[in-house]
Order: C-alpha cells, then sequence, then structure tokens
C-alpha cells in the first residue's frame, strides 16, 4: 500500500449549492488555502491530493457525535481507495455503494464497527480549481472509507470470518497498491 498520511482536513457543508458558493467565491477557497499554509514547514504539496466529495453512511449511529479521540475507546480507519485500472470507475462505485456496502453491514456486529461511511469522489469543475488555488499534484482517490470501531462481543472466529468477508470483496474492486490505510485520532477545529 501507499505510505499513510499525516492529516486528513475535511470541511463539510449541508448541501452541495454551500459548497459551490463557499469554493467558487475567491475568498472561500483563500480560507482553505490559508488553512493549508498554516501547515507549509511539514506539508508536501506534491504529495497531497484535494477533492469533494459525498457521504454515504452505511452503518451510522444517531445522532452523528461518534468521535476517535485519544483514549475514548474508539477507534478510527481511514482508507482512501482507487479502483483496479481495469475496472470502470463509475461501475466501482456502484459496486462499492451497493454490493461492498450490505457486506460491511452485515458483518459490523461481529467486527466492532460502530460506524461505517462511505465518501465518494464527485466528478466536479471545482475540483480543479481547489487542487490548483492549493497546489496540490496528487490525483485523487476514487474516495475513502472511514470506519468508527470499539469492541465486539463476537467470538474470534466471527471477527477472522467478518475480516476476511470485506478484504476478499475489496479485493476484487481496490488496487491496495494504489490506496492506503491508517489509524487515525479526530480533533474537531472550529
Amino acid at each position: 500500500m501507499e505510505t499513510p498520511f499525516d492529516l486528513v482536513l475535511e470541511f463539510w457543508w449541508l448541501t452541495e449549492a454551500q459548497a459551490i458558493e463557499a469554493l467558487e467565491t475567491r475568498q472561500g477557497v483563500e480560507q482553505i488555502a490559508s488553512l493549508v499554509q498554516q501547515q507549509e514547514s511539514w506539508l508536501d504539496r506534491a504529495a497531497s491530493p484535494a477533492w469533494m466529495a459525498m457521504e454515504f453512511p452505511q452503518v451510522n449511529p444517531t445522532p452523528e457525535t461518534l468521535i476517535a479521540e485519544a483514549g475514548q475507546g474508539v477507534n478510527k480507519i481511514q482508507f482512501p481507495l482507487r479502483a483496479l485500472s481495469h475496472l470502470d470507475e463509475q461501475a466501482v462505485r456502484q459496486y462499492w455503494l451497493q454490493e461492498h456496502g450490505p457486506i460491511i453491514r452485515h458483518f459490523a456486529p461481529h467486527s466492532g464497527i460502530l460506524r461505517y461511511v462511505q465518501v465518494h469522489y464527485l466528478n466536479h469543475a471545482l475540483n480543479a480549481r481547489l487542487e490548483n488555488a492549493l497546489g496540490f499534484a496528487t490525483r485523487p482517490y476514487l474516495g475513502h472509507a472511514e470506519v468508527w470501531s470499539g469492541p465486539s462481543s463476537a467470538n474470534e472466529a466471527e471477527r477472522r470470518e467478518a475480516s476476511a468477508a470485506a478484504v476478499t470483496d475489496e479485493s476484487t474492486f481496490i488496487d491496495f497498491t494504489q490506496s492506503t490505510l491508517y489509524l487515525a485520532e479526530e480533533q474537531r477545529l472550529k
């Protein structure tokens, strides 16, 4: 797999229209660029991607307040992924959402998954504007999966079966050599 990231910044808007409005303005992009510039001493722009995406919760508690903070007993896996090159990207997105998602939901109780969200890349004209404004050069991922997990009451065989089902299915559409996976700790910026 690729080398894991040091940091992921995510910005949310309630609607796509609000995101477009924010990112179409010079001020909106400059605010994001300012946050990136504050990390200039260690940020590698040439190895950093940026893209607009849409979340598709698959396993989701309400309210959506789950956060993987240090010492809270919740772990988070961040999994930026790219599709196998011989597969049609749109077909992979549909498969990931409609076929892989249900597999993860089915095995979630056995694997300790508390929340699982697929974050799909949006083919949007604003992606190029965002990349250029930030000076990022790495091609974006198909999206990323976010998995929050905690203790599971399942036995070892059930946990192994859940893990094997996920990895076996992922190997049919994910190019692991062009993807990365790492544990993350979350912090909310205000």
